[in-house]
C-alpha cells in the first residue's frame, strides 16, 4: 500500500513539476513523499521508488544543463533529504549525520551526490536517500560534539 502512494507520490511529481513553481510546494511533497517511504526503506535491499542510478540520471541533467525537469527533481530530492534531516534532528529523533556549511548552495549539494554516484558505480541500486546520505556524510562531517 505505501509502495503504491510512494509510486504515485512519485509520478504525479515528476510530472507536475513544473506547476510546482513554489520552493515550499516542492518541499511539502518531497517532505511526504520521504516521509511515506521511510515505513518502506529498510537499507539496501528493500524495494524503493528511486534509486542511486534514477537520481544520478536526473541530477547529471542539472549539472550539465540537459534537461531542466530532471534536474529540477534531482534538486528538490536532493535539498529534500536535508530537510527531512534537519526535521528529525530537531525532534532528536536522530543523531546528526552531517553538518553543512552556512552559504551552502543546492548546486554545489548536487555535485557533491554526483561526485559521491560516480565514484561508487556498485551501488547505484540502492536507495537513492540513503546514498545521498551517504555523500552529504562524507562530504560534510559534524565536529566533534555536535
Amino acid at each position: 500500500m505505501i509502495g503504491g502512494i510512494c509510486q504515485a507520490a512519485y509520478q504525479y511529481f515528476h510530472h507536475n513539476l513544473l506547476v510546482l513553481n513554489r520552493r515550499n510546494e516542492i518541499k511539502k511533497l518531497i517532505l511526504t513523499i520521504l516521509l511515506l517511504s521511510f515505513g518502506q526503506a529498510q537499507a539496501q535491499t528493500a524495494q524503493t521508488f528511486q534509486t542511486g542510478g534514477m537520481l544520478l540520471e536526473d541530477c547529471e541533467a542539472r549539472v550539465n544543463g540537459t534537461n531542466n525537469v530532471k534536474g529540477a527533481a534531482c534538486v528538490g530530492y536532493v535539498m529534500g533529504i536535508d530537510d527531512v534531516h534537519a526535521t528529525f534532528t530537531g525532534w532528536k529523533r536522530m543523531d546528526k549525520e552531517w553538518c553543512l556549511p552556512d552559504g551552502v548552495h543546492s548546486d554545489q549539494l548536487v555535485r557533491v551526490v554526483v561526485k559521491h554516484l560516480q565514484k561508487y558505480p556498485e551501488d547505484l541500486h540502492w536507495a537513492a536517500g540513503s546514498l545521498v546520505g551517504n555523500a552529504f556524510n562524507t562530504a560534510f562531517p559534524c565536529e566533534e560534539g555536535v
